[in-house]
Formats: C-alpha cells, sequence, structure tokens
C-alpha cells in the first residue's frame, strides 16, 4: 500500500496529485470535483456505492474517495473503467 499516492486501474502510481491534494480538492458531494480523478485514475463511477460511501462517512472528509478507490480495486470491479459507468449506473 502506498501512503502517499492513490493507484490507477492500470496499477501504476497515479502522481500528479498526493492523496492528501485530492482530499483538499474534492467535495465528496460535488460530482464535478471528484470526477476529473475517476476519470484520470480510471474507475468507473458508480453512483449507488458513491453514495453509500457519503452515508457512511462525513461528507467533510475528503478520504471518501480512498474508499471508493479501494472498493473500485476489489476483484468484483476489476473489469470495469470510467468509459463504463454510464453502464454501471443504468444496471442498479
Amino acid at each position: 500500500m502506498n501512503e502517499t499516492y492513490y493507484y490507477q486501474r492500470s496499477g501504476e502510481l497515479y502522481t500528479k496529485y498526493t492523496k492528501r491534494e485530492i482530499w483538499d480538492m474534492i467535495d465528496p458531494r460535488d460530482t464535478t470535483t471528484f470526477f476529473p480523478f475517476l476519470q484520470d485514475m480510471n474507475y468507473p463511477y458508480i453512483e449507488e456505492e458513491w453514495k453509500k460511501f457519503l452515508d457512511k462517512y462525513d461528507p467533510k472528509d475528503g478520504r471518501i474517495i480512498g474508499r471508493y478507490i479501494a472498493l473500485m480495486r476489489l476483484k468484483g470491479y476489476q473489469p470495469y473503467t470510467w468509459s463504463d459507468s454510464a453502464f454501471l449506473n443504468e444496471l442498479r
């Protein structure tokens, strides 16, 4: 586990910004602030899953994106990328 950077879908480190910088830049309630990071790291956005984290954790906690990325790295979501977001949301 890397303590400074998130991993991209490809498994490479995402070094454009540190975790702390991303936490400071996003508002978990505003998709326009975190979509660019999910897209750049190539993780899908699944609204239902994101909302579960918002319900469980303080929305002021930018680390929600890290928890979400950890979920997206699990086996069940591994085949999916940013381009699958609309499809995955329609399934739900």
